[in-house]
């Protein structure tokens, strides 16, 4: 598998069945390479870090990806696009601080769902 934690910083309290389901859908979309990837997919935070008091990493239930190592924005984009078709509806991905220091892909299960 190529989707690597980016430190032994990087916590899971417990895996969910929707942790279990980002995992095994960021490995698919990343081995299908139906889009140009980093060689790696890098975690990094999952149920650690500093997030809102009721963050759904703090429950499991979301994931932080490394967006920087793309080559491009359109990369960017079209990764975005399969890994949201793999996902399904009750999930969400939402690009956080583009062109920051701290850029990268937030997924988790959308609010007011419940996966599965």
């Amino acid at each position: 598998m190529a989707v690597k934690l980016k430190s032994s910083a990087v916590k899971i309290e417990e895996f969910s069945v929707s942790l279990c389901h980002i995992f095994s859908k960021l490995e698919e979309v990343h081995r299908l390479k139906k889009s140009p990837q980093p060689e790696n997919l890098v975690i990094t935070s999952i149920n650690d870090g500093i997030h809102k008091s009721d963050s759904k990493h703090y429950k499991n239930q979301a994931v932080d990806i490394r967006s920087k190592s793309f080559k491009d924005e359109l990369d960017k984009v079209d990764f975005v696009t399969h890994l949201m078709k793999a996902l399904g509806p009750k999930f969400s991905l939402i690009y956080e601080h583009p062109g920051e220091a701290n850029e990268h892909f937030h997924i988790q299960v959308k609010k007011g769902q419940m996966f599965p």
